[in-house]
């Protein structure tokens, strides 16, 4: 199969409330304590803020608490201090000395925030309570008191959801990315022939330029476009503007190269290496959202490296973690199973068409409960591509050569196309054996090395079709190992060879291939790249749809004892394909240089409810095997990726399409792409909290973020509730899941397992609690085989299939169908489920707002079973589905499921999802 190189792109208004009642402000008007009209002189919504207040008093004073109706306040459009007091803008008439004015202000219990006397008359901002309101109005040298609302983040006619997810819009007035610069590196910024250009985003107020509507005239200075990009880059700009409208921005594409990339990320921090960085442009903060197919996954490459420069240089960087969800990739130590026949038994495997070479070295076991299956069951219904690595150096250098220790020379003819050497090796000792063709008259055309080990086995061949040759190779014992000299395809004539000592760091000595069998076990094709001969331990390829398909990891090789080779084993699938077997919802997917030391990689959660990681978003950790001279650590270094969690779905002017969940019409941005530059943007409002560029290094950046994050779910993609008979755990029930449709349709979804006397009898789940951050609270079992999963069993251990039965009771509401429940019982024979036994089963779960015929959608993740965390008020919404077991002498137990919920990182969603509003503040303290 042809292997291209490509990059995939990891691709409101502030409401007014009133109190709920006339009665309740009528009664406000005629109270004793408030007999006196208020002053006509309160604006700016301070009117309403301080007969709010009143309000609330009276009614707490008079009315019992039954009978008080709510009082919600929008919050939000008001800036206040630590004691709840609001922030209002006092303008002077003239008529007192604004020096005594002040004084007589602070004199009524307010707090001064700041003054300018070169404003009119003058003006002074104060924190005051209501009742001092009132009076500052009444002054004599008071024009009026306004109520100072925050900034108007909705900057144009799209503005991001995120604004209030993040809590930007509770950040301190004036905190907008004054003086912080701002770049992004996506496909293009205003190429891709749409209808809507960047010209019409600045004169709609949604890009700085100097037609911007709001004053925002610093057009984005572009270091180089893409032609024909779909402008996503712009997009990720809009966000950044709507976060943060008073930074300078920046674009460079990511386009078409990693060469390319990595000289755009140096340009835009304007590093001298960076070709194309322009004076008076040097960004403080990088944010970008590509992926390059073949970036290493074990080590830093070239743009991982690119960004570590630039963080050494003081830039915060942030990238987009990726769109790979955990049910797309494979990560496992790689498990060798001999090239046997029993490596094939019990399968439908077909080697008949499959050339040995490709197999030669052994097959990879998937398996993980001690048996044996070197095949996985993958499906792939669309186009896909599948990234394939293992630990070992990439692009390694060539050992150095050092002292000679053997050479000689030869012919080969057809009567002896072959000719051996001895040579007497020692044990870990790592040589280097050179061979070409000797003279003018008659030199060998293509030479060929091969090495057998003292047992006469064959050790390395070296064979790159050229001449000269070089193999390379450690040593496992020591003896008398054979050099042997040929010619390609029977070639005669004149060598030379010489043996030396070789050093430096080593060189891919595993070369894996991905055999693709279909259902039947017909071999459909391999990707065999030879690995030891690019020195690149990676195969990727594109495949066309192929339906179900069954995955076998070959080993070519077998490489040399003692060399150090890989023993662990990744892949990401990019594209339609996921996982049907060998699934683990925690493994990681995210790598390549969001995973840089320096780079901050951004997970993402939608604005809408329920409030956790999108179910493409890709986990982490990524372990790193060897530093960038391709030496391995002493210690692989882990890094927790990704680092943080933002907004997707927000709001652009173009890209890309609309969203049932908003009211507007705007199109909706939603990826790992949208999430990053929100990241960004609120580090930029950051920097200008805490002085301004440079005022943090890149990693008090990070930790500032961090800490600031909401609580979050740490055990991400599981949920379990214990049932227990005094201090005897009898029953443990698990979900695990995240939130694809792998996910949805997977028979091991549910896991139950029994630690008590007698059997297990039964097992009743209730969902009505489950989804608690829910508008409509509660998941529905759908059993539709067509828009659902039916009830089926997984994995048993110890029960027989034929003992388990089960029933759904509790139909859902309409517009459910008659396939949509929210209660499931499963039985279990009398003494067929005794202590120590665990069953498997899945179901298809759907949330309480979307089901019906058309709307069996959501519910896939099992976090949702448990409490969740509201986003933005970062408290924990309380609830789970619950679950109740009877044995078989009748004991009834109960439970809920539980999430882990506490700050900490997860592989999920890194420190959780930032809370703007505590970083901006711990960034000014």
């Amino acid at each position: 199969m042809n292997i291209t190189v490509s990059s995939q792109r990891v691709g409101n208004s502030i409401g007014r409330f009133k109190v709920a009642t006339g009665l309740l402000l009528g009664a406000l008007m005629t109270t004793a304590s408030f007999g006196t009209p208020l002053p006509k002189n309160l604006g700016n919504g301070l009117r309403e803020h301080v007969q709010q207040e009143q309000a609330a008093r009276q009614s707490a004073a008079t009315t019992s608490a039954a009978q008080t109706p709510t009082i919600t306040s929008a919050g939000g459009d008001k800036v206040t201090d630590a004691q709840g007091r609001v922030l209002v803008s006092v303008v002077l008439n003239g008529k007192v000395a604004i020096a005594d004015m002040q004084r007589s202000i602070v004199a009524a219990g307010a707090s001064i925030h700041a003054a300018d006397s070169h404003y009119r008359k003058g003006i002074i901002e104060a924190f005051v309570s209501a009742d001092q309101a009132v009076n500052i109005a009444k002054m004599a040298g008071v024009n009026s008191v306004n109520l100072v609302l925050k900034p108007y983040y909705n900057i144009g006619k799209a503005t991001s959801q995120g604004i209030v997810q993040h809590r930007i819009d509770k950040v301190p007035n004036g905190i907008n990315g004054n003086g912080i610069t701002v770049g992004v590196l996506s496909d293009s910024f205003n190429t891709s022939g749409g209808p809507i250009k960047a010209g019409d985003d600045v004169r709609t107020g949604d890009l700085p330029g100097p037609a911007n509507p709001f004053g925002h005239t610093q057009s984005v200075v572009i270091l180089q476009d893409d032609p024909g990009g779909t402008d996503e880059g712009r997009a990720m700009l809009q966000i950044v503007h709507d976060i943060a409208p008073d930074a300078h921005l920046g674009f460079a594409t990511a386009d078409p190269s990693e060469l390319n990339f990595a000289d755009n990320i140096r340009s835009l921090a304007g590093l001298p290496a960076g070709s194309k960085s322009k004076p008076n442009f040097a960004a403080d903060v990088i944010i970008d959202d590509v992926i390059y197919y073949a970036e290493p996954m074990f080590q830093d490459g070239v743009i991982a490296q690119a960004v570590d420069d630039v963080a050494a240089a003081g830039v915060a960087y942030f990238s987009s973690a990726g769109n790979q969800p955990a049910s797309q990739a494979y990560d496992a130590p790689f498990r060798l199973v001999a090239n046997t026949a029993a490596a094939t038994a019990g399968t439908n495997l077909n080697f008949k068409n499959v050339d040995p070479s490709l197999y030669k070295g052994g097959f990879h076991n998937f398996a993980t409960d001690g048996v044996v299956d070197i095949a996985q069951t993958i499906h792939v219904p669309d186009s896909s591509r599948i990234v394939f690595q293992w630990n070992e150096p990439f692009d390694a250098t060539p050992p150095a050569l050092g002292k000679l220790l053997q050479s000689g020379s030869g012919t080969l003819t057809k009567a002896m196309p072959t000719k051996a050497f001895p040579f007497q090796g020692t044990a870990g000792e790592r040589i280097g054996i050179f061979a070409d063709a000797a003279g003018t008259s008659n030199p060998l055309p293509d030479v060929t090395i091969t090495l057998l080990d003292p047992q006469g086995n064959v050790l390395a061949v070296q064979d790159d079709t050229t001449d000269p040759e070089l193999l390379v190779t450690f040593l496992p014992v020591t003896g008398t190992y054979t050099i042997v000299i040929g010619g390609f395809e029977g070639a005669t004539g004149d060598f030379i060879y010489r043996v030396y000592q070789a050093s430096g760091t080593a060189n891919v000595e595993t070369d894996f291939n991905l055999l693709f069998f279909d259902a039947n076990g017909k071999f459909l094709g391999a990707i065999a790249e030879n690995n030891r001969a690019t020195n690149r331990p990676i195969e990727t390829a594109g495949l066309p749809p192929l339906g179900d398909v069954q995955l076998v990891i070959a080993r070519a090789n077998k490489p040399p004892q003692g060399a150090p080779v890989a023993d662990h084993l990744r892949y990401v699938w990019f594209g339609a394909a996921s996982l049907g077997e060998w699934i683990d919802y925690t493994t990681p997917a995210t790598y390549g240089h969001s995973c840089a030391a320096g780079a901050n990689g951004v997970a993402a959660y939608a604005w809408f409810p329920p409030f956790v990681p999108e179910s493409f978003t890709s986990p982490g950790p990524v372990t790193i095997y060897f530093d960038d001279n391709n030496n391995a650590l002493a210690n692989p270094d882990r890094r927790l990726r990704p680092n943080l969690a933002a907004t997707d779905g927000g709001n652009t002017t173009f890209f890309v399409s609309d969203a049932s969940q908003d009211a507007d019409t705007l199109p909706n941005f939603f990826g790992t792409s949208a999430a990053a530059p929100h990241a960004g943007g609120i580090a930029a409002l950051v920097l200008q909290a805490a002085g301004g560029p440079h005022s943090l290094s890149p990693n008090a950046v990070r930790q500032n973020l961090q800490a600031s994050a909401f609580l979050h779910d740490l055990d991400p993609n599981h949920s379990d509730a214990t049932l227990q008979n005094g201090t005897q755990k009898m029953v443990i029930a698990a979900a695990d899941g995240d939130g694809t449709n792998t996910s949805s349709a997977d028979p091991n979804f549910f896991t139950v397992t029994y630690n008590g006397a007698g059997s297990l009898r039964s097992l009743t789940l209730d969902m009505s609690n489950a989804d608690p951050t829910e508008t409509v609270k509660g998941l529905v079992f759908d059993t539709s085989p067509t828009t659902g999963f039916p009830f089926t069993l997984g994995n048993l251990y110890g029960v027989p299939g034929s003992a388990i039965t089960t029933s759904f009771t509790m139909p859902a509401p309409p517009p459910a169908t008659s396939t949509q429940y929210r209660k499931l019982t499963v039985s279990i024979a009398s003494g067929a489920m005794t202590s120590g036994e665990t069953i498997h089963f899945g179901v298809d779960r759907d949330e309480a707002d979307a089901f019906g015929p058309n709307g069996a959608v959501g519910g896939n993740s099992a976090d949702l079973l448990g409490a969740g965390v509201l986003i933005p008020q970062g408290t924990i919404a309380q609830g789970g589905a619950t679950v109740s077991a009877t044995t078989s002498s009748g004991t009834v137990l109960q439970g809920v499921f539980k999430n882990l919920i506490g700050h900490g990182w997860s592989p999920l969603d890194g420190y959780g999802f930032i809370n703007a509003q505590a970083a901006v503040q711990a960034a000014q303290q």
